[in-house]
């Protein structure tokens, strides 16, 4: 599987396997895009970059967090971009794509859907 948390400065990706009861983490990284770009050329990165893991790993399906609306809407509009490049990508890839929200990420993990990121990222710890 392969997990997508997209932003326009940073988009994180994660490749995980669970086998035999327990899951590991393939690869791990955070897409970095400089803000004195242009955003087209921001947008390419983090297409290029979510394409070249699709190739590379393969999964059986993307996870990718759903956009939530931000009290700033210019925000909103750059999540959603950036979400759009992944999901361009994936799509190119031919990668099956299962949206989710991020409460329930949190709940899913911790039990608490207001979990901040400290806790999500301790119990991933855990996990793998």
């Amino acid at each position: 599987m392969l997990g997508i948390d997209p932003g326009l400065a940073r988009t994180g990706i994660g490749v995980i396997r669970h086998a035999q009861g327990a899951f590991q983490r393939i690869h791990a990284e955070v897409i970095r895009t400089d803000a004195n770009l242009p955003i087209a050329t921001r947008l390419a990165r983090i297409s290029e970059r979510v394409r070249e893991c699709a190739t590379k790993y393969r999964p059986a399906v993307a996870a990718v967090e759903r956009v939530f609306v931000n009290v700033n809407p210019h925000s909103s509009l750059q999540l959603g971009q950036a979400r759009g490049a992944a999901l361009a990508a994936l799509g190119e890839s031919e990668v099956p794509v299962v949206e989710i929200s991020p409460n329930a990420v949190k709940k899913n993990l911790t039990g608490d859907s207001n979990a901040d990121k400290r806790q999500v990222a301790a119990v991933v710890r855990r996990l793998l």
